[in-house]
């Protein structure tokens, strides 16, 4: 399943009481339709007129400042003002992608069929897709940021909830609840959030929104996608809902027997650039690409930098260059995998992660603080169409490319349209098989880039090494130099696609 990369009824919710403080709508300070705002979508360059200024009360309470804002068209983020030199000379040898109109005019098996549907879905995704919407609050939260950071240290009542509710999280709502009304008995003029609010509070902080949709209790599908409106699962003959029990009063809405929980990357991203520490280390990435491209395009060239990650790659640095990369953008890796909970019971799960390329990798790219949470899919059998479970997520970061992401980066007291871009998807072995569709890392022709390098059969495996054997089979092939084969990567990837799809 592909998601393009260009620029670009769900989860529970807990309602906060008449607050005053971060999120009341009551305290907002407003400007007036007279006020421009409208801001650009990009953070170089960036005029006077385009920061958005702190909103305060005069107390100093913290509060959200959400006028509507007139974003620019986010389709007009794509192709950059900067320039493609011709002095810098990049590798191009990937091919374009599929027509996949022309294939599903010609495609007869209904696996591929099914998988091309998903492939139209996620190309016009949009975030008021039905099936696919966020709750209300938090849609207009996503489309209309806050705009001011906030301080715990200057907000007691904030973080006496935050606190509260981190100290009891593994513990029933009750035990919240009694340590609540403790703190009223002994203080109370001061002002103890409830579970909800506290809930709420937590929610906006971490950008955790969680959107649920219903699955087979068998794991075999979710019920999203081409699958939205089926009320039997079509691999076990399952039904999607509980029994209605008789009795129960007529037009009782419908519960699923299960469900499964996708966090969406969008509010994540918002959350890291609300905070001024975590928002100025989302800049390597931007930074150490412009440094290099900077050095590439010196007169007379540049020296080639030490190759130390990902951002020394031709393809990361083409893609900036050509504008498909732009400043503000948040660099993502899809990564997923099955895990086995507990040792002693049948506990396998599936899960997906998203790691952010903008951060240092050295100090925080591949840290657990900042690795994000996809979604986490229940077991312990193993999904038959895992497209179903990825797509809720992926159907979200296909629209926020489109539409664009409203990020307000604290650093630069800035409010910009970003367009996050999907850079790698990974996976050990047999995960990436499963995703791919391709043959395992020990099939024949095992490559994950689809080129024609075979692998030497061993018993029942195949193994990707270049050198013969000396105690190899007659008829096996001989040394193999990789250099041959770095010009064929997708060598026929195209024509392949549509002999697999007519036969």
């Amino acid at each position: 399943m592909e998601v393009d990369s260009g620029p670009g009824t769900g989860g529970e919710s807990a309602v906060i009481g008449e607050l005053p403080h971060a999120d009341n709508s009551d305290d907002m300070d407003m400007r007036s339709e007279e006020d421009n705002w409208e801001v650009d979508g990009c953070l170089d360059p960036i005029s006077s007129d385009n920061i958005v200024l702190n909103s305060s009360t005069q107390d100093g309470q913290a509060i959200d400042s959400n006028p509507s804002l007139s974003l620019p068209d986010p389709g007009s983020q794509a192709a950059m003002s900067r320039s493609v030199s011709p002095e810098l000379r990049l590798d191009n040898n990937s091919p374009g992608g599929p027509d996949i109109e022309e294939l599903c005019g010609i495609v007869e098996d209904e696996d591929l069929t099914l998988y091309l549907k998903f492939i139209k879905l996620l190309r016009n995704a949009s975030l008021d897709d039905m099936g696919m919407q966020m709750d209300e609050e938090d849609l207009e939260r996503l489309r209309k940021p806050p705009t001011h950071e906030l301080n715990l240290e200057f907000e007691p009542d904030l973080r006496l909830a935050l606190d509260l509710f981190l100290a009891n999280y593994t513990s029933l709502v009750d035990a919240y609840n009694q340590n609540r009304k403790a703190m009223q008995r002994r203080h109370p003029e001061d002002e103890v959030y409830t579970y909800d609010q506290a809930k709420r509070l937590v929610r906006h902080l971490s950008g955790i929104v969680p959107l649920a949709h219903d699955m087979c209790i068998n794991t075999c599908i979710a019920y999203t996608g081409p699958f939205a409106d089926l009320e039997t699962c079509p691999y076990c003959n399952t039904p999607r809902y509980n029994l209605i029990v008789p009795g129960e009063r007529v037009g009782k809405k419908k519960t699923p027997q299960r469900e499964f929980h996708t966090m969406l990357i969008g509010p994540q991203l918002q959350a890291l650039y609300r905070s001024n520490e975590s928002a100025k280390k989302m800049k390597y990435g931007e930074n150490k690409l412009q440094e290099i491209m900077d050095e590439a395009l010196k007169p007379g060239g540049g020296t080639q930098p030490d190759f130390e990650d990902w951002c020394h790659g031709a393809d990361f640095l083409k893609a900036f260059h050509e504008g498909h990369i732009k400043k503000g953008d948040s660099i993502l890796m899809f990564s997923i995998d099955g895990a086995q909970l507990y040792r002693s019971k049948a506990s396998d799960c599936w899960m997906y992660i998203w790691v952010i390329f903008n951060l240092d990798p050295a100090t925080g790219c591949y840290k657990k603080a900042g690795i994000l949470f996809g979604a986490i899919i229940p077991g312990p059998n193993k999904p038959k169409i895992l497209e179903s479970f990825l797509f809720p997520g992926l159907h979200h970061l296909s629209a926020i490319q489109k539409e664009g992401l409203p990020i307000w980066d604290a650093s630069t007291n800035t409010l910009y349209v970003s367009n996050p871009y999907m850079a790698l998807a990974s996976a050990d072995g047999p995960a990436m098989a499963y995703i791919n569709g391709l043959v395992g890392h020990q099939g024949k022709i095992g490559c994950r880039l689809y080129c024609p390098f075979k692998g030497r059969l061993k018993g029942s495996h195949y193994y990707p090494v270049c050198l013969r054997p000396d105690d190899g089979e007659p008829d096996d092939h001989p040394d193999i130099l990789p250099a041959e084969y770095a010009d064929n990567t997708f060598f026929d990837y195209n024509n392949q696609l549509k002999y697999v799809t007519e036969s």
